[in-house]
């Protein structure tokens, strides 16, 4: 249960990354948006890195 569950949250990490990359990447005229998925870009980096770091650890 908590293996599936730990590779479920891996991808979902991997697909937030993706996602966020590719929303920050697409053209934006508006700079306060573009600000805030800048900023969610960098909380999702840190997301996949702890979902990493607990794969690799195993943590409970």
């Amino acid at each position: 249960m908590s293996k599936k569950f730990s590779i479920w949250s891996n991808w979902f990490g991997i697909s937030l990354y993706y996602l966020s990359f590719l929303l920050l990447t697409c053209p934006n005229r508006n700079p306060w948006s573009h600000q805030r998925m800048a900023t969610w870009f960098m909380f999702s980096n840190f997301l996949l890195l702890f979902q990493v770091l607990y794969v690799i650890e195993g943590l409970p």
